[in-house]
């Protein structure tokens, strides 16, 4: 793991004044800046890029039988997808989970590395549930605790009259 954290050890620079301010006034610490280009690593941005076309040709089969094609393939066809099924399934999810693990570590260790806390991730992912995602994720606990509460509580004291 230590090759990996050589890998993504920020470049010391100081980041560029923010507008509004003058060069000698002290920047706002409080609010985290994005990344610089320079500090995104290029590879892992391809190998992520590969995964997801890995992706989609797996999941071709499926957008092709939505719009009419008959799912029953014959000749050439049906070796293609052979090999695609060989070749590619489960594989490229693997790879694209890999390389959110890896990104969540290199932000982890940029964030220690700049002196901040974790629960800056933490805080950013939370306030990344939109107007969406909250009232999806109230609802799934909902039913997960009627479901209990229904199999452990009701159920039994229907069954018994």
């Amino acid at each position: 793991m230590r090759w990996l954290q050589n890998l993504v050890e920020p470049v010391k620079r100081s980041p560029p004044p923010p507008a509004g301010h003058a060069a000698g006034a002290a920047p706002d610490v409080r609010r985290p800046a994005p990344s610089l280009p320079a500090d995104r690593i290029v590879s892992i941005d391809v190998i992520r890029g590969v995964a997801i076309a890995g992706i989609l040709l797996i999941n071709i089969s499926y957008f092709l039988s939505r719009a009419g094609q008959s799912p029953a393939s014959r000749g050439t066809d049906a070796v293609i997808w052979q090999v695609v099924d060989v070749l590619a399934l489960g594989k490229f999810h693997f790879v694209f989970a890999f390389l959110f693990g890896t990104g969540v570590f290199i932000f982890l260790s940029r964030l220690r590395a700049k002196g901040r806390s974790r629960w800056v991730y933490i805080r950013h992912a939370i306030s990344g549930l939109s107007n969406l995602q909250l009232p999806s994720l109230i609802a799934v606990v909902g039913f997960f605790i009627g479901g209990l509460l229904m199999t452990w509580i009701f159920l039994p004291n229907i069954l018994q009259f």
